[in-house]
């Protein structure tokens, strides 16, 4: 199949001379002869019978005989490998377009197409589909014996470069540098969970294990840099467990364990395994995957329970947020707690023979029930992760400052005046003060209790909130709403019994809307919602910030005056000379028959006894509660100290 300008070519290479492909001339466009470009040779790209016969030879290859892949004997060393692996990767390069290729440019992928065209000229489908298949397969080969991903993606992305193929650089076989001596005695540390792994590499949880340490690892070796980030994922450092290369080999290891007829693909996989582990400067123990010691899946336990008794405990020691959210919180993690420790007891009944020498398939038998219980442990922690998180974004929101798109102005202790209402002659404000649990809270306030000169102050600044119904609410307004941010807690005030039934207060609302955010009362919030959604949405904030809607508020105590049920000055102090003993000086001065109506009666003092007789028995009864509460937190330390007991006579009981 090879032309006669193919004959010419060097045959250890794709391409036949030392030109740098240029771009085609775009359709339409026209060239003086000064301008004029010589027109590109593109038959030099297309395959050679060499790349024929070596993709007929890759296709061929098992698909876990690496080394055969990369046309070099097992055990050859990285620079040997890298080079090979180059050579044929240019050989018999596709020039694919990458699905997930984000980075090359239109015309990058144009210059590919046109690559590609020539490459398959004279191939059929069957050809084209076969060369991409062998090129795909070389790159997981060259994956799975450790080409540094350097070169991988070096040939991968290649785009006919003349540059490349003259580069001959490899890594030095061993260029990963030396950890320092804390973090090499710290893998050791980490062997219990790594063996574990290494036993059942199928198992996420195990992994997501030593991703977390791998994380930690690399936060500690760049430190205050930033770590790099390559396509999308943090570049990995030379500290860290290299876990997406031993993975493939540890599987195969798994897989072909106990088959008599896989011996030298055992035995290749179990090299790579500890070549890698040697370039990595990893515990020499880790080599063999197999060997497990039993101890190993208590230390997994153990490491379970303990890490949720810290969450509970982390979670009891909130010093602000939600205490309802806190509560339940803590419940759900206690019942997570209660399956690890299930977990664990299972783990030490699966692992406990009553045969001091039990047969080797007992032992693996006994450990795969292990393993079934350390998922379940590690599907509770899950969990209880996804509790601990949701509680920190409950807090987040609640700690969070919200941003207004009106003037704010900060006063004393934090707090902050977000707006203003005028009240007849004064003045009431809006403030936003956190409290002691952290809690932000939002009041209307006498601008007095305020302070004037700051109430005086924000009403003179450009931008200042002035709480107004500036505009008719209604139904009409649902479609455009978004969410109540916060509702702000009702002043409790004495209620004058001479005015009826006490109104439930108007409060603010901070609510926001898709053209914007707003402050609207109450009522402008349930003539958009109606009623019921009104209420709904105003009582998830309000118990979220840990205060009563203003609907269910009480009023402090009462008074009786009945000058207010008349409006004017003068018409009040008419009406309060009219009442019998009043006296001009005594707005609230009570008559002698009210107070005598408010006296309490016999039947009120004998329920008075009866409730305070209640309360005592009540506080009795809490008394003795709290007694037996602290005999069985003696009864579960006793337990605990017995298990605890138990656990190391187990660990010194050989395996």
């Amino acid at each position: 199949m090879a032309t006669a300008t193919e004959t010419t070519t060097n045959t250890t290479s794709p391409l036949t001379n030392g030109q740098q492909p240029s771009p085609p001339i775009p359709q339409g466009s026209s060239t003086t002869e000064d301008q004029a470009q010589p027109e590109e040779d593109y038959s030099r790209f297309r395959f050679s019978e060499e790349a024929f016969k070596e993709s007929d030879r890759i296709l061929q290859c098992d698909p876990s005989d690496y080394y055969s892949i990369l046309g070099v004997p097992n055990g050859t060393n990285e620079n040997d490998t890298t080079a090979s692996f180059k050579k044929l990767g240019f050989l018999i390069h596709p020039f694919e377009a990458e699905p997930d290729d984000m980075e090359t440019d239109e015309a990058g992928k144009a210059h590919k197409a046109i690559l590609r065209e020539h490459r398959f000229k004279e191939c059929n489908e069957q050809q084209k589909d076969d060369a991409l298949k062998a090129f795909h397969k070389l790159l997981k080969a060259a994956g799975d014996v450790n080409v540094n991903e350097v070169y991988i993606d070096q040939v991968k992305d290649w785009g006919g470069e003349q540059d490349d193929l003259e580069d001959k650089s490899t890594l030095p076989q061993d260029s990963l540098e030396k950890p320092p001596p804390n973090i090499i005695s710290g893998y050791a540390d980490y062997t219990y969970i790594y063996k574990i792994y290494a036993d059942a590499p199928e198992v996420t949880a195990f992994r997501n294990q030593l991703d977390i340490i791998n994380n930690t690892l690399r936060k500690l070796y760049y430190g205050e840099k930033t770590i790099p980030v390559h396509r999308g994922k943090e570049v990995p450092c030379s500290w860290e467990i290299p876990l997406s290369k031993l993975e493939p080999h540890l599987k195969t290891i798994k897989q072909l364990s106990g088959d008599p007829g896989a011996e030298v693909k055992l035995r290749n996989a179990n090299n790579l395994v500890k070549m890698i582990l040697d370039k990595h400067h990893l515990p020499e123990e880790w080599g063999n995957p197999r060997d497990v010691e039993t101890e190993y899946y208590h230390l997994v336990a153990l490491e379970l329970r303990q890490t949720l008794e810290r969450k509970l405990q982390g979670i009891s020691s909130q010093a602000n947020g939600d205490m309802n959210q806190s509560q339940k919180a803590k419940e759900d993690i206690s019942l997570e707690l209660q399956s690890v420790v299930q977990c664990q007891d299972s783990v030490r009944g699966h692992l406990t023979f009553q045969n001091g020498n039990p047969e080797p398939s007992e032992i693996t038998e006994a450990k795969k029930r292990a393993i079934e219980e350390l998922k379940k442990g590690f599907d509770a922690m899950a969990r209880a992760e996804q509790v601990e998180k949701d509680l920190a974004n409950i807090f987040e929101e609640l700690n969070k400052r919200p941003s207004y798109p009106w003037a704010v102005l900060p006063i004393e202790d934090g707090a902050r005046i977000i707006g203003y209402r005028p009240v007849g002659r004064g003045c009431q404000v809006l403030t936003e003060r956190r409290e002691k649990s952290g809690i932000l809270i939002h009041r209307l306030e006498p601008a007095h209790e305020v302070g004037r000169e700051s109430v005086a102050k924000y009403r003179n600044m450009d931008g200042a909130k002035k709480l107004t119904r500036d505009r008719k609410w209604s139904s009409k307004d649902k479609d455009n709403f978004i969410k109540i941010h916060w509702s702000a807690k009702s002043q409790v005030k004495l209620h004058n019994l001479a005015l009826g039934k006490p109104r439930s207060p108007d409060n603010p609302n901070y609510v926001e809307f898709t053209h914007g955010m707003h402050v609207l009362w109450y009522t402008e919030v349930e003539a958009i919602l109606g009623m019921s959604d009104a209420q709904r949405d105003i009582r998830k904030v309000c118990e979220r910030d840990g205060i009563i809607p203003p609907w269910e508020s009480k009023p402090a105590g009462t008074i009786y005056d009945p000058s207010k049920q008349v409006k004017g000055v003068s018409k009040r102090r008419a009406r309060r000379e009219e009442l019998p003993g009043a006296s001009g000086n005594h707005l609230n001065q009570m008559t002698q028959a009210q107070t005598q109506h408010m006296q309490p009666s016999a039947e009120t003092q004998s329920l008075t006894e009866r409730v305070t007789r209640l309360e005592q028995g009540f506080d009795q009864h809490r008394s003795d509660t709290n007694v037996m509460m602290e005999m069985m937190q003696k009864i579960t330390d006793m337990q605990n100290d017995m298990r605890k007991a138990m656990e190391r006579m187990i660990s010194h009981i050989p395996s």
